[in-house]
């Protein structure tokens, strides 16, 4: 049987290819900030997932207004599975959710993370 975390984290790898490709507005966020944003796909690929969650908030922090950027935090977030990241990650989501609510990355990551609180 597979366990709970197991499946989120089957569902969130589909989020990746996303990831991978997310854009944001132009002028949103610079060559070097989609350049992190990059490395940190990759770290979560090598389930990398305390140093994705740093390079993630260091692109947001950077560029505070791109939304995939935050997205990412928060699969980052919900990945470490430290105590209260599922809710951390929620926030982050409703946060951006505020700003677009038809984001479908957001959407479908808080669908999950819904899904696994029950």
């Amino acid at each position: 049987m597979v366990s709970r975390a197991k499946t989120v984290r089957l569902l969130l790898l589909g989020c990746l290819i996303g990831v991978a490709t997310a854009c944001g507005k132009p002028g949103t966020y610079s060559q070097r900030d989609a350049e992190l944003n990059d490395h940190g796909v990759a770290q979560m690929g090598r389930y990398e997932y305390e140093d994705a969650h740093a390079t993630f908030s260091s692109v947001v922090e950077s560029a505070p207004s791109w939304l995939d950027a935050q997205v990412n935090l928060a699969i980052a977030t919900l990945n470490r599975q430290r105590e209260g990241d599922e809710k951390l990650a929620l926030s982050t989501l409703e946060k951006v959710l505020e700003k677009a609510p038809q984001h479908q990355r957001a959407v479908y990551t808080s669908g999950l993370i819904y899904l696994y609180l029950g």
